[in-house]
């Protein structure tokens, strides 16, 4: 992981805006998974740029999933960012 942050900084991640928004759709869809939702990658995918949501859906899902992606780029993007500290102390490892 170490070589992998000294290759990919932090900083240069964030400023890659397509792999920045695949991520972020991965980690939208790994985290629902988690909860228990019935979102697939497409179905997240198309959710988060598009704001279709597929039929037969739950609408909280839908909300869940948008604050996902949301939280996720504010904490990306606040100095004190739980990512900041992770680069900082666990990837020296």
């Amino acid at each position: 992981m170490h070589k992998l942050a000294e290759k990919y900084p932090l900083h240069r991640f964030k400023n890659d805006s397509q792999n920045f928004e695949k991520m972020t759709a991965y980690f939208v869809y790994t985290s629902a998974k988690i909860k228990g939702k019935t979102y697939d990658q497409v179905d997240t995918d198309n959710l988060l740029p598009l704001k279709i949501s597929p039929g037969g859906k739950q609408y909280s899902d839908a909300v869940m999933l948008i604050n996902l992606r949301d939280g996720f780029n504010h904490n990306l993007h606040t100095d004190n960012s739980i990512f900041l500290w992770i680069q900082a102390n666990l990837l020296k490892c």
